[in-house]
Protein backbone atom coordinates (compact mmCIF):
# COMPACT_ATOMS: atom_id res chain seq x y z
CA UNK A 1 0.00 0.00 0.00
CA UNK A 2 1.12 3.64 -0.10
CA UNK A 3 0.63 6.63 1.98
CA UNK A 4 1.63 10.62 1.11
CA UNK A 5 3.37 11.03 4.41
CA UNK A 6 5.12 9.11 7.43
CA UNK A 7 4.34 10.94 10.91
CA UNK A 8 6.75 9.53 12.86
CA UNK A 9 9.94 6.92 13.09
CA UNK A 10 10.31 5.55 16.27
CA UNK A 11 11.78 5.68 19.32
CA UNK A 12 11.43 9.33 18.82
CA UNK A 13 15.02 10.03 20.52
CA UNK A 14 16.43 8.71 17.38
CA UNK A 15 18.37 11.46 14.70
CA UNK A 16 15.90 10.87 11.81
CA UNK A 17 11.96 11.53 13.48
CA UNK A 18 9.97 12.83 10.53
CA UNK A 19 9.45 11.73 6.84
CA UNK A 20 7.55 13.41 4.27
CA UNK A 21 7.10 11.89 0.70
CA UNK A 22 5.15 12.13 -2.27
CA UNK A 23 4.82 8.47 -2.56
CA UNK A 24 5.27 5.73 -0.14
CA UNK A 25 5.37 1.95 -0.95
CA UNK A 26 5.29 -1.38 1.46
CA UNK A 27 6.33 -4.25 0.62
CA UNK A 28 6.17 -7.85 2.75
CA UNK A 29 8.40 -10.46 0.95
CA UNK A 30 8.10 -13.72 2.36
CA UNK A 31 11.06 -14.20 4.92
CA UNK A 32 12.49 -11.46 4.77
CA UNK A 33 12.20 -7.81 6.84
CA UNK A 34 9.47 -5.78 5.37
CA UNK A 35 10.80 -2.91 2.47
CA UNK A 36 9.45 0.71 1.85
CA UNK A 37 10.41 2.26 -1.16
CA UNK A 38 9.91 6.37 -0.28
CA UNK A 39 9.72 8.36 -3.77
CA UNK A 40 9.53 11.74 -4.66
CA UNK A 41 10.79 15.14 -2.69
CA UNK A 42 11.90 12.64 0.31
CA UNK A 43 12.73 14.87 3.20
CA UNK A 44 13.97 13.80 6.41
CA UNK A 45 13.85 15.96 9.32
CA UNK A 46 15.27 16.09 13.01
CA UNK A 47 13.90 19.33 14.79
CA UNK A 48 14.46 22.31 13.45
CA UNK A 49 17.62 21.27 12.96
CA UNK A 50 18.37 18.37 10.47
CA UNK A 51 17.41 17.96 7.13
CA UNK A 52 18.04 15.37 4.43
CA UNK A 53 16.44 15.41 1.03
CA UNK A 54 16.83 12.85 -1.77
CA UNK A 55 14.68 11.83 -4.79
CA UNK A 56 14.45 8.18 -3.53
CA UNK A 57 15.28 5.41 -0.50
CA UNK A 58 14.99 2.20 0.26
CA UNK A 59 14.16 1.43 4.07
CA UNK A 60 14.76 -2.27 5.40
CA UNK A 61 12.49 -3.35 8.67
CA UNK A 62 9.19 -1.86 10.52
CA UNK A 63 10.97 0.93 12.08
CA UNK A 64 13.50 1.67 9.46
CA UNK A 65 16.30 0.53 10.79
CA UNK A 66 18.22 0.76 7.71
CA UNK A 67 17.87 3.57 5.11
CA UNK A 68 19.97 3.50 1.48
CA UNK A 69 20.34 5.31 -1.61
CA UNK A 70 21.85 5.90 -4.41
CA UNK A 71 20.81 8.97 -6.20
CA UNK A 72 21.88 11.53 -3.86
CA UNK A 73 21.08 13.41 -0.89
CA UNK A 74 21.34 16.50 0.73
CA UNK A 75 21.96 17.13 4.32
CA UNK A 76 21.79 20.70 6.35
CA UNK A 77 22.89 20.36 9.66
CA UNK A 78 22.07 24.24 11.34
CA UNK A 79 23.24 23.17 14.83
CA UNK A 80 26.59 22.45 13.29
CA UNK A 81 26.47 24.63 10.25
CA UNK A 82 27.21 22.51 7.56
CA UNK A 83 26.27 21.36 4.23
CA UNK A 84 26.49 17.72 2.98
CA UNK A 85 25.62 16.33 -0.35
CA UNK A 86 26.80 12.52 -1.36
CA UNK A 87 25.83 9.94 -4.44
CA UNK A 88 24.91 7.61 -2.01
CA UNK A 89 23.78 7.16 1.47
CA UNK A 90 23.76 4.36 4.45
CA UNK A 91 21.68 5.26 7.52
CA UNK A 92 21.49 2.43 10.04
CA UNK A 93 19.15 3.71 13.10
CA UNK A 94 20.22 1.36 15.64
CA UNK A 95 24.18 2.22 15.22
CA UNK A 96 22.75 6.26 14.78
CA UNK A 97 25.98 6.07 11.77
CA UNK A 98 25.17 7.74 8.32
CA UNK A 99 27.72 6.91 5.74
CA UNK A 100 28.43 8.52 2.59
CA UNK A 101 30.28 7.95 -0.35
CA UNK A 102 30.06 9.25 -4.32
CA UNK A 103 32.02 12.03 -4.06
CA UNK A 104 30.90 13.25 -0.57
CA UNK A 105 31.30 16.66 0.21
CA UNK A 106 30.84 18.91 3.25
CA UNK A 107 30.95 22.98 3.74
CA UNK A 108 31.22 24.50 6.64
CA UNK A 109 29.06 27.60 7.13
CA UNK A 110 30.32 30.66 9.63
CA UNK A 111 27.53 30.70 12.22
CA UNK A 112 23.82 32.15 11.02
CA UNK A 113 25.30 32.93 7.61
CA UNK A 114 25.38 30.84 4.21
CA UNK A 115 29.07 32.43 4.13
CA UNK A 116 31.04 29.08 3.45
CA UNK A 117 34.52 29.09 5.58
CA UNK A 118 36.02 25.71 4.79
CA UNK A 119 34.60 22.58 2.34
CA UNK A 120 35.65 18.99 3.13
CA UNK A 121 36.32 16.46 0.51
CA UNK A 122 36.79 12.57 0.52
CA UNK A 123 36.34 8.97 -0.49
CA UNK A 124 34.03 8.43 2.37
CA UNK A 125 32.32 10.51 5.30
CA UNK A 126 30.77 9.07 8.30
CA UNK A 127 28.44 10.78 10.36
CA UNK A 128 28.21 9.71 14.50
CA UNK A 129 25.13 10.70 15.71
CA UNK A 130 25.95 9.08 19.13
CA UNK A 131 29.79 10.58 19.47
CA UNK A 132 28.72 13.64 17.82
CA UNK A 133 31.94 13.63 15.49
CA UNK A 134 32.06 13.03 11.99
CA UNK A 135 34.94 11.17 10.06
CA UNK A 136 36.38 11.08 6.29
CA UNK A 137 38.85 9.10 4.77
CA UNK A 138 40.44 7.88 1.49
CA UNK A 139 42.06 11.44 -0.20
CA UNK A 140 40.62 13.85 2.18
CA UNK A 141 41.34 17.67 1.08
CA UNK A 142 40.06 20.57 3.02
CA UNK A 143 39.64 23.85 0.98
CA UNK A 144 39.63 27.62 2.53
CA UNK A 145 39.83 30.11 0.30
CA UNK A 146 43.45 29.82 -1.35
CA UNK A 147 44.53 27.21 1.09
CA UNK A 148 43.99 23.58 0.74
CA UNK A 149 44.99 21.02 3.48
CA UNK A 150 45.57 17.33 2.11
CA UNK A 151 45.61 13.82 4.35
CA UNK A 152 44.44 10.19 4.31
CA UNK A 153 41.89 10.63 7.60
CA UNK A 154 39.86 13.58 8.76
CA UNK A 155 37.59 13.74 11.85
CA UNK A 156 35.68 16.63 12.53
CA UNK A 157 34.84 16.65 16.78
CA UNK A 158 31.93 18.16 16.78
CA UNK A 159 31.42 19.74 20.35
CA UNK A 160 35.20 21.06 19.94
CA UNK A 161 34.65 22.66 17.10
CA UNK A 162 38.10 21.13 15.76
CA UNK A 163 38.59 19.11 12.03
CA UNK A 164 42.25 16.85 12.84
CA UNK A 165 43.17 15.94 9.63
CA UNK A 166 45.94 12.72 9.84
CA UNK A 167 47.94 10.36 7.32
CA UNK A 168 50.72 12.51 6.13
CA UNK A 169 48.94 15.58 6.30
CA UNK A 170 50.11 18.92 4.14
CA UNK A 171 49.26 22.24 3.56
CA UNK A 172 49.30 24.32 0.70
CA UNK A 173 48.66 28.04 0.11
CA UNK A 174 50.13 29.66 -2.80
CA UNK A 175 53.66 28.64 -3.96
CA UNK A 176 54.32 27.28 -0.03
CA UNK A 177 53.81 24.03 0.72
CA UNK A 178 54.12 22.32 4.31
CA UNK A 179 53.67 19.04 5.89
CA UNK A 180 53.38 17.91 9.46
CA UNK A 181 52.46 14.89 11.93
CA UNK A 182 48.43 16.57 12.32
CA UNK A 183 46.63 19.44 11.04
CA UNK A 184 44.05 21.17 13.46
CA UNK A 185 41.51 23.06 11.85
CA UNK A 186 38.78 25.32 13.99
CA UNK A 187 36.06 26.17 11.15
CA UNK A 188 34.42 28.66 13.17
CA UNK A 189 37.40 30.58 14.41
CA UNK A 190 38.88 29.91 11.14
CA UNK A 191 42.20 29.63 12.01
CA UNK A 192 44.57 26.60 11.43
CA UNK A 193 47.31 25.34 13.74
CA UNK A 194 50.15 22.65 12.25
CA UNK A 195 51.29 20.18 14.93
CA UNK A 196 54.80 18.19 15.33
CA UNK A 197 57.60 17.55 12.64
CA UNK A 198 56.54 20.69 10.42
CA UNK A 199 58.57 20.53 7.26
CA UNK A 200 58.55 22.33 3.95
CA UNK A 201 59.19 25.26 2.54
CA UNK A 202 57.61 28.60 1.71
CA UNK A 203 57.13 30.51 -1.41
CA UNK A 204 59.37 29.11 -4.78
CA UNK A 205 58.58 28.44 -8.08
Amino acid sequence: DSADSLDSIEPAERPLTMMTAGQIVHSFPNGEEPRTEVKEDVLLTSGESLQITTPYLVALGRDFNTIHTEEGVEMRDRSQNMFVTAGVMDYNQDEELLRLEGDPEIEFYKAGTEDVEATLRGAVIQRDFAAENTAAWGGVEIERENTLATGEIATFYEDADVIVLEGDPGLRDGASQVRCEKILFYPEKNRILLYNRIRGYLGGQ
